[in-house]
């Protein structure tokens, strides 16, 4: 069942265009990986997406309906949760109030899924780097989403982190939840992604298999040369 579709997301800031007729879509229990450059419009499309920012074109859809004018606390509780690339937890809450939209029992279900029952009662701001994302990823999963849209999960993790968030990413495609993963992490994200949609300047230059990705020239291109496949 298809859960989200992008048609033709246009979004410009000033004279530059960030995105350009962006569209895919997305089926429950699907994880699409989306690359490309730094400055590609990746995260901003995530913020479209989220509702975070508007597009200057095009529609989304959520299970059919069309949230491209909601605001962001709208689409949230439709079913989009989201992840940012730099968490920033709240200085005056504990990690268990963090997930306060939770009954007792279900906030400590999600704290031992996430791996911070022992911490729960720790300031977010006392967290190290691989928590906190952690932190982020529950406060999320607490909406209950159909659709998860991850930033930059893997970034700065150590290898023991980056097996263990695989897991649990893994875990949530089999519950049925879509995720939309953007990564630099490439060794990560291939082993999770069932499709890669690659973005350049704005544009979908590739959407198919994590294998015909390696293939593709103008992907290479976009990435100066094979070694971007290696990290």
């Amino acid at each position: 069942m298809e859960v989200l579709r992008v048609e033709g997301l246009e979004k410009s800031f000033g004279k530059n265009r960030v995105l350009q007729g962006v569209s895919f879509s997305l089926k429950a229990g699907d994880l699409l990986g989306i690359i490309g450059p730094n400055g590609s419009g990746k995260t901003t499309l995530i913020d479209l997406i989220s509702g975070y920012a508007k597009p200057d074109g095009g529609r989304i859809f959520l299970e059919g309906k069309d949230i491209t004018r909601l605001p962001a606390h709208r689409i949230a509780l439709s079913g989009i949760g989201r992840t940012f690339q730099i968490p920033r937890p709240f200085a005056d809450l504990t990690v268990e109030e963090h997930l306060f939209r939770l009954e007792k029992e279900d906030r400590n279900k999600l704290l031992k899924r996430v791996g911070l029952e022992h911490l729960r009662d720790r300031k977010g701001t006392q967290l190290s780097l691989g928590q906190r994302k952690r932190l982020e990823l529950a406060r999320a999963l607490s909406l209950k989403p159909k659709v998860l849209l991850l930033d930059e999960v893997f970034a700065g993790l150590n290898p023991a982190s980056t097996q263990e968030f695989i897991g649990l990413i893994r875990s949530l495609k089999e519950e049925g939840i879509g995720i939309v993963l953007v990564e630099h992490v490439l060794k990560a994200l291939f082993a999770l992604a069932d499709r890669v949609l690659v973005v350049a300047e704005g544009r979908v230059i590739y959407e198919g298999s994590t294998e015909g990705v390696h293939e593709s020239p103008e992907v290479r291109r976009a990435y100066l040369g094979e070694r971007a496949f290696e990290s």
